[in-house]
This record gives structure tokens, sequence and C-alpha cells, in this order.
């Protein structure tokens, strides 16, 4: 009874039942359809939803849509299109920011995997771009900067599910790591350091598995992390300066398991 309230909810035209029908969709995810051709349909009418010219519904269709879209039955079908589906998230990704949509696009990462290869690159710099954006908006507005802290933690998550992804692909990845690498820098950065551990995860992330590839770009970061734990020459001749007793760590306690963790991988690889 379920599946058909919503089959013909969605199938309709009126735009604010369908946005009504894929909101329901999402509220029941956990919702098992036994029949698998009621599944084709909704999953069709999803991917319709997609492109329409209704903001808000595309927003709920690309939230919805993942939970549908990886489904056993569902995802070959999808997969010969996986290239507008992609277009259609980072356009959306461009115009409304929202953790919801990051967290869905990075489940279509993770479901249609290596089919994303052609976009990862563009995908990369969208999401670099948009990093940047918001770390320089005004932090006076704190309701923005509240909401624009819970993006750019979506933004992170989903760099290093590209990184776990596409470093297998030298063809690909360097590029990837062409831009992400600014993450990366500003995370080293005095103004950045509070996003040095995402720096770090980032780090991580391109070292720790022996069976994918090693990057040689990587090791620019080595001396940057050795100064993130002892300071700079600089900044050590300014404590001595001060008549500081000895040097201890750059960027405090909670980093430098992290940092460690990172430097070793670095000599280990």
């Amino acid at each position: 009874m379920f599946e058909l309230f919503v089959i013909h909810e969605i199938s309709g035209t009126n735009q604010f039942i369908r946005n009504r029908a894929i909101m329901v969709l999402n509220s029941f995810k956990k919702f098992e359809y036994k029949n698998i051709e009621n599944l084709k349909v909704i999953s069709d009418e999803l991917y319709k939803a997609l492109s329409d010219g209704d903001l808000s519904l595309r927003v709920n269709t690309c939230i919805c849509a993942p939970h549908f879209f990886g489904h056993k039955e569902i995802k070959p079908i999808l997969d010969q299109h996986i290239s507008s589906i992609l277009t259609i998230y980072i356009n959306i990704i461009h115009e409304i920011e929202l953790e919801e949509l990051l967290i869905s696009l990075e489940s279509i990462i993770e479901i249609f995997n290596e089919k994303c290869k052609d976009f990862a690159v563009d995908l990369t710099k969208i999401l670099v771009e948009k990093f940047m954006y918001l770390i320089h908006v005004d932090e006076e507005n704190m309701v923005k900067s509240n909401n624009n802290f819970i993006v750019l933690e979506g933004i992170v998550k989903t760099i290093l599910c590209i990184i776990g992804i596409f470093n297998k692909f030298p063809d690909v990845f360097p590029a990837i790591f062409e831009k992400i690498k600014k993450i990366i820098e500003y995370g080293f950065t005095e103004e950045g350091f509070e996003k040095l551990e995402d720096s770090l995860e980032m780090i991580i992330s391109m070292c720790k598995n022996d069976k994918l590839c090693f990057y040689p770009q990587v090791w620019q970061f080595f001396i940057p992390l050795i100064d993130s734990v002892v300071g700079t020459e600089l900044e050590i001749q300014e404590l001595h300066a001060k008549g500081a007793d000895k040097i201890f760590i750059g960027n405090g306690y909670e980093e430098l398991q992290s940092v460690t963790n990172a430097i070793t991988l670095f000599i280990v690889r």
C-alpha cells in the first residue's frame, strides 16, 4: 500500500505533491521494498526529478536518491547515467551550502566508485574552491559561520572519500592532489592552524595504505609536519629571544598524535 501511494504521488505532475512524496521516501529509508518493479519505478522517477526545474525538488531528490540508487537491482541500470548524475550534484552544490548534499554526494561516489573517475578532478576542484570560500566568510555572522563549519566538515569527508577511491589511479590522482594540496597547505598556515587536523587526515589517507600508490609530491609536506611539532626556525628564535627555557610542541597536545602518525607514515613509505 505504501509503495503504491508513493508511486502515485511521485509520478504526478504537481511539484508540491512530488516533493512531498520524496520527503516521505527520505523519512522511510529503512523501508524494505518487496516488489522490485515498484523500486525501479521510484528510482526512475527520482532520476527524472534530479533534472526538475524546481530547486527545492532537486535538493530533496539529491538527498534521497543515494539510498535507492545504491540498491543492487538499481545501480547497474544507472551506471550509464553517472555522468549526468554527478553533473547535477556538482551544479547544485554550487548553488546550495548544505551538509546533507555533501553526505549524499559522498554516498554517490562510494556507490558508483570507479565510474566517477572521469569527474574526480572537476569534483575535487569544486569542493576545494567551496572550502576556501567558506573559510573566508565573515565570522561576525555566527549563524552562518556555524553552518559553514558543518559544511566544511562535510567537504573534508567527501575529499577523504575521493582520496580513498582514486588514490590507486596514477593517471588521475596527481591532478586531484594538485587541487587538494591547497587545503593541506592552508592547515599549516598561522590563520588556518585550526584546520591542521584536516590537513593531517588527508596526508595520512594518502600514506597509510600499502596497497595504494604513493606519490612523491606528498613529500613537500614533510618539513611543514616537522615544523608543526617543534615550531619553525623563526618561532624558535623568537621564543629564545623571550627567554623561554625550552621549546615544546608548535600546535598543542591535541595535534601531537596525528602529527607523529603522519611523520611515521612518511618514514615508512
